[in-house]
């Protein structure tokens, strides 16, 4: 049986959701926290202090054993919301957190599910349309920020996006080398005895005829049957026919 997701993600959806949360609510106290030291209080980060706000309490949820589902939809819903508070708040398209509307959708197929992804793209569609209409008829007040911060913000949420986008596809690889490894060994393993099965076998033997020619040498094939296997399998049931050919398969091997 292919195994869940929590074995086929490295650090399980427990730990994914858990640090996916970490790393926005770091990444967006850590830009809040630069402007405020160069510009003060007299104009507060106030969307970043709701996505902080709110990443905290999803991870007294989330360390509280609170339901994955939830977490996670709180998580983009928090992502949305600040996305779009922040562009608005800080300059339309200039702001630094523009750049990361194409993580909202990537994060959400790899917490939730494909279905949910395509939500999340609708809304990060919708968000950028209404940012951009507002920008047109001058709605949009213009980012007063210094220059020098718009850059190093615009830096730290590059490098953020890059490592973040790494991370994403990384866990992708990781579940398809996962998957394809199972599938391999569930269509070339034969579930009763755990040995090769017809199909394993075939293509073994195609691959040793081919050595054989190669290096002009012998090759033995020895074909068996267990004498009087449906008289016993008749007799005493499949079960124990079943173990029969366990035992059999074992001592062959």
């Amino acid at each position: 049986m292919i195994a869940e997701l929590d074995d086929l993600l490295p650090l399980g959806r427990h730990g994914l959701i858990q640090t996916t949360n970490l790393i926005i609510t770091i990444l967006v106290a850590v830009l809040a926290g630069i402007k405020m030291l160069m510009l003060g209080l007299e104009v507060p980060p106030i969307p970043a202090i709701f996505v902080v706000t709110i990443g905290i309490a999803n991870a007294i949820y989330i360390k509280r054993n609170g339901s994955l589902d939830i977490a996670s939809w709180i998580l983009v819903s928090t992502a949305l919301l600040g996305l779009a508070s922040s562009s608005v708040y800080t300059g339309g398209f200039s702001a630094p957190v523009v750049l990361l509307a194409p993580i909202i959708p990537i994060m959400t197929v790899l917490l939730i599910n494909k279905r949910a992804a395509w939500i999340s793209l609708g809304f990060v569609c919708l968000i950028l349309a209404f940012v951009f209409v507002l920008g047109i008829f001058g709605f949009i007040p213009e980012n007063q920020t210094d220059q020098e911060l718009i850059l190093l913000g615009r830096y730290i949420v590059l490098t953020c996006l890059c490592l973040i986008s790494t991370w994403v596809v990384s866990s992708f690889a990781s579940i398809s080398r996962t998957l394809l490894v199972q599938l391999e060994k569930q269509s070339n393993i034969d579930y009763l005895t755990g040995i090769l099965n017809r199909r394993a076998i075939e293509a073994r033997l195609l691959q040793e005829v081919g050595r054989a020619k190669r290096e002009d040498t012998w090759l033995s094939f020895i074909m068996a049957d267990v004498d009087f296997f449906k008289l016993y399998n008749d007799s005493n049931g499949h079960q124990a026919g079943d173990e029969v050919i366990r035992i059999v398969s074992k001592v062959l091997t």
